[in-house]
């Protein structure tokens, strides 16, 4: 392997694993703040739309009235997620009813 190539996966592991250490080291002191505070109750509410919009096909937009598995997967883990407010089982159910409902209407 080349040698910069070495360097730069040392770097990035380095990168990684300094971001990863950050909370240990700073959790402490930053717990209290109120900014801190508010990331901690809107985040996990703020990722939920990020990770089923980024996880659509490229060209779901692009596809005209034929949404049709993309919007039920879309509407089950809106669904879940306000009955129960647990994002893994939003995400996990989301996906079984796309992926179920995708085979219903393709076969």
């Amino acid at each position: 392997m080349n040698l910069n190539i070495l360097t730069i996966i040392f770097l990035m592991a380095l990168v990684t694993f300094l971001t990863r250490l950050t909370p240990f080291l700073f959790g402490k002191k930053l717990k209290d703040k109120p900014f801190i505070i508010y990331l901690g109750n809107h985040l996990p509410l703020m990722i939920m739309p990020i990770l089923v919009f980024s996880s659509l096909p490229p060209d779901t937009f692009q596809k005209a009235f034929n949404l049709k598995e993309e919007l039920v997967g879309i509407i089950a883990v809106l669904i879940l997620q306000k009955l129960f407010e647990k994002p893994l089982l939003s995400i996990f159910g989301g996906t079984f009813i796309y992926i179920l409902f995708g085979s219903i209407l393709n076969v």
